[in-house]
């Protein structure tokens, strides 16, 4: 069902936004409101490994949302215990751990609190006008 946008809600944009509203999106392509394919050379989050609307993922999430969509942060899950044995035992990292985040941000903005502690330096190297993370910026 398409909606006629109301322009006077503004969205605040991190980048100039193109005049093509996206109407739906399967695998690398992305199609706009006339049908047009587009390859996604951008995948953001999630899509970029995953291709968008990927049917074996879809099922995976629709299962897991059914069970619970969030576990919060205090209490322990089957899931992400069973996730986190599975790295270690991929990775062979005998010691390893794991944090499971919800964002990329949240992982730039962990690894980059995480090589400051570890280094003892302040300094972070950023290619000018990319994207840190959501947040990035706070951190420079």
């Amino acid at each position: 069902m398409k909606r006629k946008v109301d322009n006077s809600y503004g969205i605040i944009p991190f980048y100039i936004p193109s005049k093509k509203i996206v109407e739906k999106s399967k695998g690398c392509y992305l199609y706009d409101s006339e049908v047009k394919q587009y390859t996604d050379f951008e995948s953001g989050v999630l899509c970029a490994n995953l291709g968008h609307s990927n049917d074996r993922i879809v099922k995976a999430m629709e299962a897991g949302i059914r069970q619970s969509i969030h576990h919060g942060y205090k209490f322990r899950n089957h899931p992400s215990e069973f996730l986190s044995q599975e790295l270690v035992r991929i990775t062979g990292l005998e010691k390893g751990s794991s944090v499971f985040l919800s964002s990329g941000s949240e992982a730039v903005n962990l690894a980059i609190s995480m090589a400051r502690n570890i280094t003892r330096r302040e300094k972070i190297l950023k290619i000018h006008n990319s994207y840190l993370s959501a947040y990035g910026y706070m951190l420079l």
